[in-house]
């Protein structure tokens, strides 16, 4: 039973030092030639967005949406590789299926 509670203990102590971590991890991503910048989180939150002003032309809208959304699409994917990589790191020794 003390052994079940240590697990647990274990488990949530690893879950506090990877939200932190995840936290603290930045991809940063590039589009149209470095004119749009996001950066973003483990967590995928965008953290920071730079715009250049070749975008802000009314007739670039659609130029800006595209470059918005393959930003934020690759910006979570870099993410995503970068918390699974650090996931299983942490959690490698507790045999946790599917990890």
């Amino acid at each position: 039973m003390f052994d079940k509670a240590k697990q647990a203990y274990d488990m949530m102590k690893k879950q506090r030092e990877l939200k932190k971590h995840l936290e603290a991890t930045i991809v940063n991503v590039e589009e149209a030639g470095g004119k749009l910048k996001l950066s973003m989180n483990g967590e995928f939150k965008a953290v920071s967005i730079s715009i250049d002003p070749y975008f802000l032309a009314p007739e670039r809208k659609t130029d800006l949406e595209n470059a918005l959304k393959r930003a934020i699409s690759n910006g979570v994917g870099q993410s995503q590789a970068a918390s699974a990589g650090k996931m299983k790191e942490m959690f490698k020794d507790m045999n946790i299926p599917g990890l």
